[in-house]
């Protein structure tokens, strides 16, 4: 392995290894460090003091990138990811095509016009996902359902909300109103 903490990161999986390493006997554990040796109690010991560290460290890291995204979140700013359908690449300015499109769809929906006839009639003029993908009933229901269409930030599948438990708007413009 290149370094112990790329080998494993949770204590769980170094007991696995030990485990396989002990049932091969004549198996050579080495990383380009060379300073674990796991036929050692001392080596075996340190090992894990090492991966101990190596998952604290891993858990702060998720922990802040968490609290980073949820400030950008309750700040109303749109993220990296898959340009949603409706706005350019910026995920800040609308498409007007496919705004319109966003538009007539909830238009139609609410007349009963169903999913699956939206989707063939979009996949027939060669409408795509921004994936260039065809469109499929669960992809479009979820975009329509998506608090997005009408300005508010999503966290996590979510409405975003503010400190005070209030829906944010977010940093970009409405396909839709409320």
């Amino acid at each position: 392995a290149y370094d112990l903490d790329r080998f494993a990161r949770q204590p769980v999986d170094l007991e696995r290894a030990l485990r396989l390493y002990d049932a091969r006997p004549g198996t050579v554990f080495a990383t380009v460090q060379g300073d674990i040796d796991l036929s050692t109690p001392d080596g075996r010991t340190m090992a894990r003091v090492m991966v101990a560290f190596a998952n604290k460290s891993s858990m702060d890291s998720a922990r802040r990138g968490k609290r980073k995204h949820l400030e950008l979140a309750q700040l109303g700013v749109p993220v990296g990811g898959t340009r949603p359908f409706g706005w350019k690449d910026d995920k800040r300015t609308l498409e007007p095509q496919e705004s319109r499109l966003i538009r007539a769809a909830v238009r139609d929906v609410l007349a009963g016009t169903g999913l699956h006839t939206i989707c063939k009639q979009w996949n027939t003029k060669g409408i795509l996902t921004p994936r260039g993908n065809p469109w499929q009933k669960p992809v479009l229901r979820n975009m329509l359902l998506s608090p997005r269409l009408a300005g508010f930030r999503v966290y996590l599948g979510e409405l975003a909300r503010d400190t005070d438990g209030n829906p944010v708007k977010g940093q970009y413009a409405a396909v839709i109103d409320v």
